[in-house]
């Protein structure tokens, strides 16, 4: 279904190029939509579920609204558009200035209307009116996975991502807007440059954008060649001014205009072929996979719970991931891969996802007593992925854990502590002790610790500690089960005018906030171990997906140790 969707909106987006170039008046604007549907990537991306096809088609709204002087609603529409690609963004001050020099001035303020809109939407749920901004995924730099290339990077692409008409169409139009408009009159140059601001533009700072920041290894940025197509609208627009002005240099009739016309129609229908396979086959990191989720099918691994970061595995194995505990993307804890997932369970570890947007390197996994290695895949043709790694595929399995005695003691003397009445299963237990395997020593102490030789510290740069992040059917708790939650903290600073360290309970359906509470941990002492027990009635659930996350919040900023963080379930033995 979002195949079609996105076969609609770019049939859409087609139209309101068509009616945009016929506004402008531009020779044969019946172009635009051969033009636009088919330039190779644009192509590709509405056989896709990709985004790029929604933010061409907003784009070409707003600039349509825009030329048929509904300069308001073009506001709300461009105001949405970085919702849909965070780097929309640089599209506003064209529209900005456009409204400024034609005096649209009740249009400024709906610049701002959808960055509104979605802000009050997520403030209820993050707590922060401006977390647009401040949990923008892209704002870091991932140049250490992604690498960068070089300037002229999507140029050299150009045969791929527009095709060869269509591209030597655009070179003609940049290079004829500076002719065009000195040729102007000083009163139609006004109109000229809103063509440029809201026509043109927003294709070429787009891709001069992204080229800059593949150039500088900015934005987290990939040098994929498929978000060109985002702005596919805006460039076909600037080759039609090209094709206006460069058919209207020929002496010839309107017959031969017609029929120039009809020869390109018909060239670029072929284009798109031409430059890809389609339909799209699998690539080779595709049909490994395909064949290890076949194996895993054939082995019966896929009924237990499996870890992935490359999306086809879910594809290939039929298994829907929205609310599915069966399978989940990462795991809880990258420094300890072992943390929280039980016995049994398989992790999937692949090349390309698992050392880079996984960061969780192969030997992680490979010098870990809590895996066993159960299968490799490897291609018969070699090759290498993101970040040099020839692609391999390995499936691991959880074994017992190896501090499984240190949890039975401490299981046991929480045991002495409690009625009888009541037995104690413990979920999830932070040691903060460090392993072989870690590297991070920053927030681990070996000079202050409860038990064993490490403890985690807590300060004004992490200020979060996960215990557990678990399915309500991984926890699967008796009626009337409770939470035990156990502390050891040491402070050796507070700031009473401050926030406590809090510990917080949040029980969650996908995106939905179904319960959230938290507790306040405040010392008696400075400087000496302390123990805080916590005990609350499992929240009412609604499926076993739901998901039940215990942290740690030290938002005040405070210096805490922390140690044998222990989550459990409190059962009755009745």
């Amino acid at each position: 279904m979002l195949r079609v969707f996105n076969v609609l909106l770019g049939l859409a987006a087609a139209l309101l190029t068509f009616y945009t170039a016929r506004k402008l008046k531009y020779s044969q604007p019946v172009l635009a939509l051969f033009l636009l549907l088919f330039a190779p990537m644009y192509t590709l991306m509405m056989l896709s579920g990709m985004n790029e096809v929604m933010f061409s088609f907003f784009l070409i709204l707003a600039i349509y609204l825009f030329f048929r002087n509904h300069s308001m609603w073009s506001a709300v529409v461009i105001s949405m558009i970085p919702f849909i690609r965070t780097e929309g963004f640089i599209i506003f001050p064209l529209f900005l200035l456009a409204f400024m020099l034609n005096k649209q001035w009740k249009a400024l303020p709906l610049l701002f209307s959808g960055f509104l809109i979605v802000s009050l939407a997520g403030w209820f749920y993050h707590g922060d009116f401006f977390w647009v901004i401040t949990k923008n995924p892209y704002s870091g730099n991932a140049s250490d996975i992604y690498g960068s290339g070089e300037l002229l990077y999507y140029v050299d692409r150009f045969n791929p991502i527009f095709g060869l008409p269509l591209f030597v169409l655009i070179v003609l139009g940049l290079l004829y807007i500076p002719i065009h408009f000195f040729r102007n009159g000083k009163q139609e140059r006004p109109a000229f440059i809103s063509e440029i601001l809201i026509g043109f533009l927003p294709f070429l700072v787009y891709f001069c954008a992204h080229s800059y920041v593949w150039w500088k290894g900015m934005g987290n940025s990939v040098g994929e060649i498929r978000v060109m197509a985002a702005v596919f609208p805006s460039a076909v627009l600037l080759a039609l001014f090209a094709w206006k002005h460069l058919t209207g240099l020929l002496k010839s009739g309107k017959y031969t205009r017609t029929a120039l016309g009809i020869l390109l129609a018909a060239s670029l229908v072929f284009v798109p072929f031409q430059v890809h396979t389609i339909p799209v086959p699998l690539a080779p990191p595709q049909k490994l996979i395909k064949e290890a989720a076949s194996w895993l099918e054939d082995m019966e691994y896929t009924e237990r719970k499996i870890y992935f970061w490359d999306p086809f595995w879910w594809f290939f194995m039929g298994k829907d991931p929205i609310g599915n505990p069966k399978v989940q993307e990462g795991v809880y804890d990258r420094k300890n891969p072992g943390k929280n997932i039980r016995p049994g369970e398989i992790i999937l570890w692949e090349a390309h996802y698992g050392p880079n947007e996984g960061r969780l390197p192969l030997e992680r996994l490979r010098e870990n007593p809590d895996f066993s290695e159960i299968k490799v895949f490897r291609p018969d043709s070699p090759f290498k992925v993101l970040g040099g790694y020839d692609y391999e595929i390995y499936i691991f399995e959880r074994l017992e854990s190896h501090d499984l005695l240190e949890r039975q003691a401490i299981l046991d003397e929480i045991q002495k502590r409690e009625n009888s009445f009541y037995q104690i299963r413990i979920l999830a237990y932070e040691d903060c002790e460090m392993t072989g395997y870690e590297q991070d020593t920053i927030f681990y102490s070996s000079l202050i610790s409860r038990s064993g030789s490490h403890s985690c510290l807590l300060d004004e740069k992490r200020i979060f500690l996960t215990a557990i992040e678990m399915s309500m059917e991984g926890i699967n708790p008796a009626k009337n089960a409770k939470f035990n939650i156990r502390i050891s903290h040491l402070f050796e600073s507070y700031k009473p005018e401050m926030d406590p360290l809090f510990l917080v309970m949040s029980l969650q359906d996908r995106d939905k906030m179904l319960f959230y509470r938290t507790w306040d941990i405040k010392p008696q002492n400075l400087q000496a171990w302390e123990e805080t027990t916590i005990e609350y009635e499992i929240p009412a659930w609604r499926s076993n997906s739901d998901i039940v996350k215990v942290y740690l919040w030290n938002n005040g900023g405070h210096r805490v140790y922390i140690d044998d963080f222990i989550i459990a379930i409190k059962e009755s033995r009745e």
